[in-house]
């Protein structure tokens, strides 16, 4: 047991089996919980961006609980094969795009309001439920793009980018995407402009939640 007194701190690292016990006076406690992932919440995170791009895996395996001997044997003769598949393929997943994941999921949910800047994503989808109005800045002399997203049947969240006039074609080339694409894919489609700049353009358009980032390795069902 440990007494804390006025003015005290204890740390209890995570896991730590604990609870509390009554006192006879009036007392105040503060607590401020770090929750950081463990490696397991990094990995399964990974998994779940990684796998999710593949059809077999979307695939309900309903006969997996079934009676019949038949059923049951191929939903796990399924699993087993997907299992196999998945184990030779995590030897090729690069570690970072497992960080990366954690930073994407974080931003996505919620407990974090962007990605951190040093982030690069090579791979990207736009959002559905996203709309770009343009207008010019006179005061700055830049192209003002204003980002709605959001559910439709709620006020949409906005954002306001400043950016050069002569990186609009980089964003009506994502606003006619309609599937995910790559930082290269649009470098080389506008060959004028540096990789740099597109891959700054990239962070700033997912922060503002027009585009999102796909950070786990393309699936390549070959």
């Amino acid at each position: 047991m440990v007494d804390l007194e006025p003015g005290s701190a204890f740390f209890m690292p995570n896991g730590t089996w604990h609870t509390t016990a009554e006192q006879a006076g009036d007392s105040l406690s503060l607590v401020v919980a770090v929750r950081a992932p463990s490696h397991r919440d990094v990995l399964l995170n990974l998994l779940h961006y990684y796998v999710s791009q593949s059809p077999a895996w979307r695939a309900h395996p309903y006969g997996g609980w079934s009676r019949e001997p038949a059923l049951a044997g191929g939903a796990q003769a399924e699993l087993a094969r997907l299992m196999t598949d998945l184990g030779e393929r995590m030897q090729r997943l690069p570690a970072a795009d497992a960080f990366k994941a954690w930073s994407a999921h974080g931003f996505t949910v919620g407990i974090q309001s962007e990605y951190p800047l040093e982030s690069r994503f090579e791979q990207f989808i736009r959002l559905p439920n996203s709309s770009v109005r343009f207008d010019d800045d006179a005061t700055l002399g830049k192209l003002r793009i204003t980002v709605h997203s959001g559910p439709t049947n709620r006020p949409q969240a906005q954002t306001v980018l400043a950016i050069e006039h002569e990186a609009r074609p980089l964003v009506d080339w994502i606003l006619s995407s309609h599937a995910a694409f790559t930082a290269r894919a649009l470098s080389e489609a506008l060959p004028d402009y540096e990789p740099e700049e597109v891959e700054q353009l990239l962070g700033w358009l997912a922060r503002a939640a027009l585009i999102r980032p796909l950070p786990a390795l393309e699936w390549d069902e070959s």
